[in-house]
């Protein structure tokens, strides 16, 4: 598959931009062996930071966690997230609402200045696309699949190579009032993947699922956006996100979560009961934290 090891610090590859996997040479038919999604058709550069490093720790009202520790997950829909006012560390305008961001020549993008939102445009490269945004140059591509997505999103804990654990930014205590930690994150994800498993087996229906970090994309990146992508003016956020998708969501209300049970999260005992969000700022090791 040709595929890049985490080993390698930092080089040019080809990216699949949802589920992360790299590939030194792009592959025939320009899709992601892995998850089907097309691939970015320009390299990117790679900084591997080990945040796999870090423990996953979910923020929010203590009744929230409580239900997550019962095995109830709510999955919020795009829209929620790209209506959310007057918190600007949940709301995001751009969740979900692109699907690609295009570089084209002065000359074509002098014919999508003024266009309203929503307009279908043909380009240069032979594909129709629905307008979302003309900006710093470049064509931003609306979604058309951003209601078939459902989310539900972690913080990373990162701890330092001494065992100290990384003070989150002051921002993140507008996500909540507690948190609780994911203490297996591959059995967590485990147990949503046989869920998904089980509803296509009984349903019969389509729902994938995809569990990875964001990537963080800078002002000046052009190519692939997926749910799996934010901008970086979100990084601090470190978020692990896992992401479910169907076309029968995309039946549902625009801001209407998904709702799932996972009995084996509450069994197993996944998750910690919440915790107090201050104590992530008054302990210093994992330790510590898993004293209180």
């Amino acid at each position: 598959m040709n595929n890049i090891s985490e080993d390698e610090s930092e080089i040019q590859v080809y990216r699949c931009m949802l589920c992360g996997t790299q590939y030194k040479e792009m592959p025939q038919n320009k899709f992601c062996k892995v998850c089907g999604r097309p691939l970015n058709s320009q390299q990117t550069k790679i900084g591997y930071n080990k945040i796999e490093n870090g423990i996953l720790i979910k923020i929010s009202d203590e009744a929230a966690l409580k239900s997550m520790n019962a095995g109830q997950f709510w999955f919020q829909s795009p829209r929620y997230y790209q209506e959310f006012k007057d918190n600007d560390a949940v709301g995001d305008i751009n969740e979900c609402a692109i699907e690609n961001i295009l570089e084209v020549s002065s000359d074509e993008l002098k014919k999508y200045m003024g266009l309203s939102k929503g307009t279908l445009i043909h380009c240069t490269d032979g594909k129709d696309y629905i307008l979302e945004k003309v900006l710093n140059g470049k064509v931003y591509v609306s979604s058309r699949y951003q209601n078939c997505y459902r989310l539900l999103c972690f913080y990373t804990l990162h701890i330092s190579d001494t065992g100290k654990i990384v003070k989150p930014d002051i921002r993140m205590r507008n996500m909540g009032t507690h948190f609780s930690i994911v203490k297996n994150r591959k059995r967590f994800v485990q147990i949503l993947n046989n869920y998904v498993e089980k509803e296509v087996e009984s349903k019969n229906y389509d729902i994938s699922v995809c569990s990875n970090w964001i990537n963080y994309i800078s002002d000046a990146y052009t190519g692939i956006y997926t749910p799996i992508c934010k901008f970086d003016k979100y990084s601090y956020q470190n978020e692990y996100r896992c992401v479910l998708s169907s076309n029968e969501y995309g039946k549902l209300p625009e801001k209407k979560e998904k709702r799932i049970q996972l009995d084996a999260v509450a069994d197993e005992n996944i998750m910690t009961p919440p915790i107090p969000l201050e104590w992530l700022w008054k302990v210093s090791t994992l330790d510590e934290l898993s004293k209180i």
